[in-house]
């Protein structure tokens, strides 16, 4: 057995195309190798960037099998049979929630991993995973004598589940009476000794010793070690029981023990992460000691970034001390040199969150804010986009890049707003120090309708535990300079748009039902005013629709640790914001909703809506009438959450990366008969509608097919008429069996919607006429 921390990601299956030549035969091509889910109304595909928040990483030593899990992503655990070159997730058609841990029996090479649904083992060296236990936790240990799982469930904290038959059972053992959960459990090199690491109610960090394989536990007095956001870890020497690290997370004091932890003496090193190699020396985030008390610098990432070293997930080959896994940005990295240089190998890890996306008037140009950092591709309309990532190393909240002048960029971070002029090659220093608070968050970047020099940004507290304020920012010069618009009470900016007679809505980043001032105000002829009945929640979302400035739409989601309201959902106005009405049509079974995104080409607009079902899962929603009514257009994994759009298809960022998500039509034919004379004629009907609104799609260009020897023959161009349907007469003189079928394929904008949809083939039987 051998641990550390991890990456998660879902496992994708292909996608087949019906193929494009006019002159074919039956079969289908395989078009890609690494897909998304795809559906009856939706075809999805991964775009990258590839990488996460790895948080756990397992080596299993004999087969030589590396496991990674990544934090917040659905079904994220991955393997790689070459030492991380490659990357390859859970086959698709399984939905086991988020991905938390994983280990490796060193006996029998089980691997075990632990979901959200609980823990599963796979005897295939995880190719396949069965759930052997509902058992709910944030850490596990798969021991030498016990599987030990820190527990989650908030009836019992302070408890351990433990079995001792491989998973099948676990019983709950008490290791402390105080309201403690353990995110770290690591074995000591001695049968039976196991250490925990506890974080009380208020932060503070507790170490406990098991010296029996977890069946009974006893506290070590440890400093005092506070604020850590459960970011502290323990680590023990492969080489000396007695040698313990204890850290403090990235802002905290770290500790050494040499004498089983009745002492300990305060190191230089600030991380959450660390390990030893099997010669006992020490690594925490990017420094290593062979003693403890001098420390070296390891050397950068490919990204030039020291913190990219162990700062959630770090772990030493233990048959090769020169080969180091570490998580770091934009995923994981490996040194085969003993740390000296590293190499980033995330190649097929779908578990970069995204929170912002900004296209070009060159579609090729596309910049995506995610935690891991700052990502930028040139090529994105190839259907297999080449990224750069991370441009900046640091969590990313909001974007902007100048539509014509591509090389300007303007990127949102906590308490900063960065620029560059040259594509991403240098940037500025904070351009807003001062004028906004470190905890706040740069949240939407727009430009003004008219002056597309002049930007806007929505600013808001990003920590729950601070009042909500915030504020609304301006530049005039493309984000060079910026100046505070004194919205109404500081209050908490996140979301924001323009419409066309300049009016600005700012939807507010607040909990509804709170002293907080929640809903969305309107900065008109230069002053602020609150919309009185606009949702009284959070608004993640606002959007005035470019054909129409009295059409505006609010997405209202329930906020961080606030009570649920009933306010949460789907808004529309018709009135410039004076009042509201709540669309739940189709919507019910909605428990969350997170984004929206609106189509300019179609009228009225089309809109997407991002949201998460009762069952956890992540939904994509589809409206081609402006809000009124909904069709549910794709259904994701379970903890997957869309939280940013735009159209170009639509282009949605989640916790698994960027997808390309377009409609699928339903194209139907029909024959008036099923047989007939011949020199008869046949009557075929084409019936063209969106599959998930049932729109009619009218004036497409619908391609009629027949069968000649085996392969089908493009016959005729047909033009559906308003009501989506058209149709035709064709006299058939050969006798027999005769088999037709119809294919759209979209071009221009709407290639951009839909996909290309073939109707099922149909068979007309034609009889000899008989003699009179």
């Amino acid at each position: 057995m051998i641990m550390g921390s991890v990456i998660l990601f879902s496992f994708s299956q292909p996608v087949y195309a019906f193929g494009d030549g006019e002159d074919e035969g039956d079969n289908g091509s395989q078009v890609s190798d690494v897909a998304a889910d795809n559906s009856d109304t939706a075809n999805v595909d991964v775009l990258g960037p590839f990488g996460g928040n790895v948080w756990n990483i397992a080596i299993d030593t004999d087969a030589d099998m590396v496991y990674v899990t990544a934090k917040d992503s659905p079904n994220g655990i991955y393997r790689s049979a070459d030492g991380g070159a490659t990357w390859e997730g859970i086959e698709g058609g399984f939905d086991y929630g988020q991905g938390i841990a994983v280990d490796v029996d060193a006996t029998a090479g089980d691997v075990y991993a632990l979901f959200t649904n609980g823990l599963y083992v796979s005897t295939d060296q995880g190719a396949t995973y069965t759930q052997v236990a509902e058992v709910y936790g944030s850490s596990l240990l798969v021991g030498s004598e016990a599987i030990l799982i820190g527990s989650t469930d908030s009836d019992s904290p302070g408890v351990i589940s433990r079995s001792t038959d491989n998973g099948t059972t676990f019983s709950d053992v008490t290791v402390t009476s105080d309201d403690q959960y353990f995110y770290t459990i690591a074995e000591g090199p001695t049968t039976g000794l196991i250490y925990a690491v506890g974080f009380d109610s208020d932060d503070a960090t507790h170490l406990y010793r098991s010296t029996n394989s977890g069946s009974s536990w006893s506290e070590v007095t440890i400093p005092s070690i506070t604020g850590t956001s459960n970011g502290s870890t323990i680590a023990v020497d492969p080489t000396d029981a007695d040698h313990l690290i204890l850290t403090g997370g990235y802002d905290g004091t770290s500790y050494q023990s040499t004498n089983a932890g009745s002492s300990w003496t305060s190191i230089t090193p600030q991380s959450q992460e660390a390990a030893f190699d099997s010669s006992g020396r020490i690594f925490i985030g990017g420094q290593y000691s062979d003693d403890g008390s001098t420390w070296t610098s390891m050397g950068m990432d490919e990204n030039d970034n020291s913190t990219a070293i162990g700062g959630h997930a770090l772990l030493v080959d233990p048959n090769d001390q020169d080969t180091i896994y570490a998580d770091g940005m934009p995923g994981l990295s490996k040194s085969t040199d003993r740390g000296v240089s590293w190499t980033d190998i995330n190649e097929g890890i779908a578990g970069v969150t995204m929170t912002d996306i900004s296209q070009a008037n060159d579609k090729d140009i596309v910049w995506a804010a995610a935690y891991n950092g700052l990502a930028k591709t040139e090529n994105f309309t190839s259907g297999n986009p080449t990224w750069e990532f991370p441009v900046l190393p640091d969590p990313c909240s909001a974007i902007w890049v100048e539509p014509v002048d591509a090389q300007i960029v303007v990127v949102g971070e906590l308490g900063a707003l960065k620029r560059s002029t040259d594509g991403g090659e240098t940037w500025s220093e904070d351009l807003v120090s001062g004028l906004i608070e470190s905890s706040m968050n740069v949240n939407e970047i727009i430009a003004d309708v008219d002056t597309p020099t002049t930007l806007y940004a929505a600013v808001g507290n990003g920590n729950p535990s601070l009042p909500k304020t915030g504020m609304v920012i301006k530049s005039t010069d493309s984000g060079a300079t910026w100046e505070d618009m004194e919205i109404t009470d500081n209050a908490s900016g996140q979301t924001l748009s323009q419409s066309g007679d300049g009016s600005i809505y700012v939807g507010l980043g607040a909990e509804g039902g709170t002293e907080n001032v929640a809903g969305i105000y309107k900065y008109s002829d230069g002053s602020w005013s609150f919309l009185e009945n606009s949702p009284d929640e959070e608004i993640v979302k606002v959007l005035v629709d470019p054909q129409d400035d009295n059409s505006v739409y609010a997405v209202a989601s329930i906020a961080y640790g606030n009570d649920n309201t009933g306010n949460f959902g789907f808004y529309k106005s018709t009135d410039a914001g004076a009042n509201w009405t709540k669309i739940t049509e189709n919507l019910d079974r909605l428990s969350e909703f997170n984004s929206l995104a609106l189509q300019e080409s179609t009228t009225p607009s089309t809109l997407y809506l991002g949201a998460v079902n009762y069952y956890g899962q992540g939904e994509l929603y589809k409206s081609s009438d402006a809000g009124d009514t909904w069709g549910l257009l794709y259904t994701g994994l379970k903890e997957e959450t869309f939280y940013t759009m735009i159209f170009d298809g639509v282009t949605a960022g989640t916790s698994r990366g960027l997808f390309d998500i377009k409609s699928k039509a339903s194209l139907t034919l029909k024959l008036g008969s099923k047989k007939i004379k011949k020199n008869k004629k046949a009557a075929l009907t084409l019936t063209l509608k969106d599959a998930v609104t049932d729109k009619a799609l009218k004036n497409k260009h619908v391609m009629l097919f027949k069968k000649k020897g085996k392969k089908f023959v493009k016959i005729q161009t047909l033009t559906t008429k308003k009501s989506g349907k058209v149709s035709i007469k064709l006299r058939v003189k050969k006798v027999g069996k005769t088999q037709f079928k119809a294919r759209w394929k979209p071009a221009g904008i709407q290639a951009e919607e839909y996909t290309t949809s073939n109707s099922s083939v149909k068979k007309l039987t034609v009889k000899k006429k008989k003699k009179s």
